[in-house]
C-alpha cells in the first residue's frame, strides 16, 4: 500500500509539471519534433554503443559523455547537475547585474520588486565593485578585529586565576568578556567554536529546539590536522593573513616570526577542538559488518564515553550516541564553566525574546574538550583564535591580493580547488545572504505562471515537457521517488505518521529490514574507487546505507509508475529518431543512468567518499541497476552477468 501511494505521488508530480504539454498518439511512431531531435543526439553522444551493457551499464551509458568531457584545469567534478546548477547562478547572475538585458522586467507600480531588485543589485554591486575594494582596502575587516578586542580585551595577567572543584576557570572578568564575545558573534552570525541551529523537536513535531554543535574548525576535516604538511601550511597562512591585516599589509612581505607564532599557536588551540571531532567522526561513520555489530557499538558508547578514557568525566548519562535530551542553560555552564551562557544569550538574542528554557546539546564531550582549550591555552592565543575565525570566513571579501594566502591553502587542500571569479563569490554571497529576494526573481525568470513544482533541477536531462514521458519519468521521476524513499531508509522508517521519532514498527518488521539493509551494506562494501596513488579505496556500504536505499527504491517505484501510467493511458511514449532499436523500456534506464554521467578527480572522488553519504556516481548507476529486475528483463541480461547477478538487494 505504501508503495502504491509513492507511484500515486510520482505520478501526480508529474502531470503537474507537464500541465498544459501536449499528450501525443499512441505507443507507436517516431517522434521527430525539435526536441525529440535534440535529445536523441544527446543520448546518443553521451552512449558508448559498443559498450555491452550487461557487464557495465555505467559505461554504456555514459562513456561518450566521460569521455567528451574531459575535466578543464583547476576543475574537479563535471556532470548534469553541475551543469545545471552553472545554468542556474548565470540566471540569478543575470537578474543581480543592473541592466543586464537578460534581466527582469518590473511592471510599472510593482514598488516592491522595484525596492527588492534594487537592493539585490546593490549587494551585488558593491561586491564587484574593485576599485572600492582596493580603496577600502583592511578597514572593514580590522574594525571587527577591533570590535573583538574590545569586547574580548587581554591583559598580561596570568590566564588562569581561580579554581572550581577541581577544574580551572578563567577569572570572572574575562569569563564575562568572553562570553560577551561569543553572543555578540552568535547575533551577528560569525563563527564560534560551537554552531546553533533550530532543528525540529523529533519527539514532538510542531515544536522547535535550540541545538548545539562543534564547529570553528579552519581544516574541515579532523584528519588534516593529522597531515604535517598542511598543518605547516595553515600554519604559514594564518600568520600571513595576520601579517596582511594586522600588520603592514603588503601581501609579498616576508612575515615576521612574532606572526608566525601567532600561526602555530591558533593551529594548536583548533587541534585540541579537531581531537574531539576525530573521534566523533570515527563513532559516526566507521563501516559495520553488521547492523548488530552497529547497534552493539552505540549501545556501549554511553559506556566508554563516561568510563576512564581521555574525555570521559564519569558525570554524564548521556548522549553522546547524538540522542536529542533536554539540556538547561546551567547544564551548558557546567559544562564550559569558562562561559556564561546566559550572559551568551542575553548579547545573542534581542531584548524581548526569553532565553532558551530547553537545548539540545549534541556530542557532550566535545563540550568537555572545549572547556580544556579555553582552559589551558593562554587569553591571547584565544583571542587570536577568534580574530583569525573573522580573517577566515570575512577574508574573501577582501581585494584579490589580500587574500592571496586564503587562495592557496583553499588550493592545496584535498579535492584541490578551481580559481574562483570574483563574480561567481559574489553570486554565492548573494544567495547566501538575500536568497529568498533572489529566488522570488529567479521563480519568474525561469517557470511559467502555472507551474506547480518550481525546482531548480526541472532543466533536461531530468525533465522536459516536450519528450516521451519515459524519459521524464527516468529523471524527475526518479529523483521524487527517491526523496519519497527516505521516508522508508534506515533513518526515515523510524518516524510515525505525526513526525516524531519513536519505534513504532514490529519486531518482525524490524528484522526483515535489517536483513535486508545488511543486504545493501554488504553490496556497497566491495565498490572500489581508485584515488590518486592507484590504490583502491572502498566504499563506506553503512555510511551510504540511506541513499543507497532510496536510490534502489527510488528507480524501481519510478519505473512502476511509469509502467502503471503506460498501461492505463495512452501518452506520449513514442521512439526516438535514430534510437528506434532501442525499446522505451531500455530508454528509461539509459536517461537515469545519464543523470550520474560525469568526471571527477581522484582526489576529488576520495574526500567525497568521506564527505558525501552518496555512493560514487559510477555504483549509484551500476550498483542499483544491478539489483533491477526490471533492468535485467529489459537489456536481456543472462543471468550471472556482472549486471544481473544471482543475488539482489531488494527493500521498496
Amino acid at each position: 500500500m505504501q508503495k502504491f501511494y509513492m507511484m500515486m505521488a510520482i505520478g501526480a508530480a508529474l502531470q503537474l509539471t507537464t500541465q498544459g504539454a501536449p499528450i501525443a498518439a499512441p505507443v507507436s511512431g517516431i517522434c521527430n519534433t525539435p526536441h525529440c531531435l535534440q535529445t536523441a543526439s544527446n543520448i546518443l553522444n553521451d552512449m558508448q554503443v559498443t559498450a555491452d551493457p550487461c557487464v557495465d551499464f555505467s559505461q554504456f551509458a555514459c562513456g561518450g559523455f566521460n569521455e567528451r568531457e574531459k575535466l578543464r584545469p583547476g576543475e574537479k567534478k563535471n556532470g548534469y547537475l553541475v551543469s545545471i546548477d552553472q545554468q542556474n547562478i548565470d540566471v540569478i547572475r543575470s537578474i543581480i547585474t543592473l541592466n543586464d538585458p537578460k534581466g527582469p522586467v518590473i511592471a510599472k507600480g510593482d514598488a516592491a520588486s522595484q525596492r527588492n531588485l534594487k537592493k539585490l543589485q546593490s549587494y551585488y554591486g558593491a561586491c564587484m565593485d574593485n576599485n572600492q575594494l582596493a580603496k577600502v582596502g583592511r578597514k572593514p575587516l580590522q574594525d571587527e578585529i577591533r570590535k573583538l578586542t574590545q569586547l574580548f580585551p587581554v591583559t598580561n595577567t596570568p590566564t588562569v586565576l581561580s579554581t572550581n572543584g577541581t577544574r580551572t576557570v578563567l577569572s570572572p572578568a574575562d569569563r564575562q568578556a568572553l562570553s560577551t564575545l561569543w553572543g555578540y558573534n552568535m547575533r551577528h552570525g560569525f563563527e564560534n567554536p560551537i554552531s546553533w541551529d533550530l532543528w525540529d523537536d523529533e519527539t514532538n513535531p510542531g515544536y522547535k529546539m535550540m541545538t548545539a554543535q562543534q564547529s570553528g574548525l579552519g581544516l574541515k576535516d579532523e584528519a588534516l590536522y593529522n597531515d604535517e604538511k598542511i598543518v605547516k601550511l595553515y600554519e604559514k597562512v594564518i600568520g600571513e593573513m595576520f601579517y596582511i591585516v594586522q600588520g603592514n599589509g603588503n601581501p609579498k612581505s616576508t612575515v615576521p616570526k612574532n606572526w608566525q607564532q601567532v600561526g602555530k599557536d591558533v593551529v594548536a588551540f583548533e587541534m585540541i577542538l579537531a581531537g574531539v571531532e576525530a573521534k566523533h567522526k570515527a563513532a559516526e561513520t566507521a563501516a559495520a559488518t553488521s547492523l548488530e555489530k552497529k547497534r552493539a557499538d552505540d549501545d556501549g558508547a554511553e559506556e566508554e564515553e563516561t568510563g576512564d578514557g581521555e574525555d570521559g568525566d564519569g558525570d554524564d548519562e548521556d548522549e553522546d550516541d547524538g540522542t536529542i535530551i533536554w539540556d538547561k542553560i546551567s547544564d551548558l555552564d557546567q559544562a564550559t564553566p569558562s562561559l556564561d551562557w546566559t550572559v551568551i544569550f542575553k548579547n545573542a538574542l534581542p531584548a524581548d525574546v526569553p532565553l532558551p528554557e530547553n537545548i539540545n546539546m549534541l556530542w557532550k564531550f566535545y563540550f568537555r574538550r572545549l572547556e580544556t582549550a579555553l582552559e589551558t591555552m593562554p587569553l591571547q592565543t584565544i583571542q587570536n583564535y577568534f580574530a583569525w575565525t573573522l580573517m577566515r570566513n570575512l577574508g574573501g571579501n577582501l581585494a584579490e591580493p589580500l587574500q592571496r594566502p586564503l587562495a592557496e591553502l583553499k588550493k592545496a587542500l584535498p579535492g584541490g580547488a578551481v580559481t574562483s571569479t570574483r563574480w561567481r563569490n559574489c553570486v554565492q554571497l548573494v544567495n547566501e545572504n538575500l536568497g529568498d529576494l533572489a529566488g522570488h526573481f529567479f521563480v519568474k525568470a525561469t517557470f511559467p505562471e502555472d507551474s506547480e513544482i518550481l525546482a531548480g533541477i526541472l532543466r533536461a536531462p531530468f525533465f522536459d515537457a516536450a519528450v516521451p514521458e519515459y524519459l521524464n519519468y527516468a529523471g524527475i521521476g526518479v529523483v521524487a521517488a527517491h526523496e519519497l524513499g527516505h521516508a522508508f531508509d534506515n533513518s526515515g522508517r523510524r518516524y510515525d505518521e505525526t513526525g516524531a521519532i519513536r519505534e513504532w514498527w514490529e519486531e518482525s518488521s524490524i528484522q526483515e529490514f535489517d536483513t535486508r539493509s545488511q543486504c545493501f551494506i554488504e553490496q556497497y562494501n566491495e565498490y572500489t574507487i581508485d584515488g590518486p596513488d592507484g590504490k583502491k579505496h572502498n566504499v563506506n556500504g553503512w555510511g551510504t546505507l540511506g541513499e543507497n536505499i532510496a536510490d534502489n527504491g527510488g528507480l524501481k517505484i519510478a519505473y512502476d509508475a511509469w509502467a502503471q501510467r503506460r498501461s492505463t493511458e495512452k501518452y506520449n511514449n513514442k521512439k526516438l529518431p535514430g534510437l528506434e532499436r532501442y525499446t522505451s523500456e531500455q530508454l528509461f534506464f539509459i536517461q537515469y543512468a545519464r543523470a550520474h554521467c560525469g568526471n571527477m578527480t581522484p582526489e576529488e572522488s576520495v574526500k567525497m567518499l568521506n564527505d558525501d553519504n552518496h555512493s560514487p556516481k559510477k555504483w549509484r548507476i551500476n550498483g542499483v541497476v544491478q539489483n533491477s529486475d526490471h533492468f535485467a528483463k529489459a537489456f536481456q541480461c543472462k543471468a550471472g552477468a556482472p549486471m544481473n547477478p544471482a543475488k539482489k538487494c531488494v527493500l521498496l
